[in-house]
């Protein structure tokens, strides 16, 4: 509906409850229709319009282009209900909408668990973990990926209940993945950065690039469509390559990514809450906005390398950015990579003590590991 008919409508109505009040009305009927009725999917594809927006101008300013991507697919205009009893239906369309996206069920969680090879999704449901992450496949292809009825089983059921999120790679492209063309070399297509020295057949990738962006959302689509609960985000903090790099609006830029996928994975998953865990990268919330769009952090490493205890004041800086997630009311998921008794004893005490959910098991993260002494409840 263009603006200029809805001014139209809205002068009739005005001048409608203007004569009816010459009866006498009360406060209440000047007021008009409730601000709730304004539909809560507009906000956020609003959102994700703007953080399009800064991805494709590069700047991070959140400048005021819109430009049309092909990935960009909720923008329904706002839309206000006319008909007679429009502020009661206003109100309850209000309290749905904030039904369908309560995502305060995070907070219940004490214990997790992160298996991202060969996860069997019978396994995965009987456990008493009450939050898993999982790849959306059994092997990382498409042939193998999870269909919805595989992830209502690994949800599990009465006190196996629990929240499945789906890793996604975000900050680099990955070889094996089904979006992954033959031919594809760094600088080819642009977006494509180095290969990870680290990791063989991983690539930085220019993630605020619409291009890269719309693999990805695609691929985001494939998730929500599943039936995930929500994305468990990795490669967050490739901002700081591309900051030394002399991007010097990459900070900015991962924020804005990570709120587009946000917006756009809740705009797409039906009624039912969506919950965003970026991994590593705490000092992104340094950017506005971005508490707004995530439910918690996954952070690797912050008390022990392997079985060996980081020095003090390694684990005092990353203790120190995690605050700011605590105070503002972020679940911390943290996850170490020791295996032995001893070194996983003294991690699960020094987490719990800082307020942070723990995890404990081997870096190839293809167990679901269930610690003697810290068993799951």
């Amino acid at each position: 509906m263009s603006m200029r008919v809805r001014r139209s409508i809205a002068f009739v109505v005005v001048v409608a409850v203007l004569v009816g009040c010459l009866s006498g009305c009360d406060s209440r009927t000047l007021a008009g229709p409730d601000a709730g009725d304004v539909r809560a999917d507009d906000g956020a594809s609003e959102g994700a319009d703007a953080a399009d927006a800064d991805a494709d101008t590069g700047d991070g300013d959140g400048g005021d282009d819109d430009p049309d991507h092909d990935y960009d697919d909720e923008g329904v205009e706002a839309d206000v209900d006319m008909d007679d009893g429009a502020a009661g239906d206003a109100a309850g369309d209000s309290d749905a909408d904030a039904a369908c996206d309560d995502r305060s069920g995070i907070h219940a969680v004490d214990d997790w668990g992160y298996q991202l090879q060969s996860a069997d999704p019978a396994a995965i449901g009987a456990s008493l973990f009450d939050l898993v992450v999982v790849d959306y496949s059994a092997d990382g292809t498409d042939d193998t990926a999870y269909t919805s009825a595989q992830v209502e089983t690994m949800r599990g059921a009465g006190a196996a209940r629990k929240i499945v999120l789906s890793y996604l790679s975000i900050g680099e492209a990955e070889d094996y993945r089904f979006y992954w063309q033959s031919g594809w070399t760094p600088g080819t297509p642009s977006w494509l950065g180095p290969e990870n020295p680290d990791w063989a057949g991983n690539y930085k990738v220019r993630y605020w690039d619409p291009a890269w962006q719309t693999i990805i959302l695609g691929y985001l689509d494939r998730i929500v469509a599943a039936g995930f609960d929500g994305v468990y985000l990795d490669i967050v903090d490739a901002w700081e390559y591309w900051d030394a790099d002399g991007h010097t609006t990459a900070r900015r830029e991962m924020a804005d990514w990570v709120t587009t996928i946000a917006n756009h994975a809740r705009g797409a998953a039906s009624c039912r809450p969506f919950y965003v865990v970026p991994q590593n990268a705490p000092e992104v919330a340094y950017e506005s906005g971005y508490f707004d769009v995530v439910d918690a952090i996954g952070v690797e490493d912050t008390f022990y390398d392997d079985n060996t205890l980081n020095d003090a004041g390694w684990i005092a800086s990353a203790t120190g950015e995690l605050s700011a997630w605590l105070a503002a009311g972020k679940v911390v998921l943290s996850i170490d990579y020791c295996t032995n008794s001893t070194t996983i004893d003294d991690y699960y005490s020094r987490a719990t003590a800082a307020g942070y959910v723990p995890y404990a098991t081997v870096r190839d993260l293809d167990v679901l590991t269930v610690n003697a002494g810290h068993e799951p409840d």
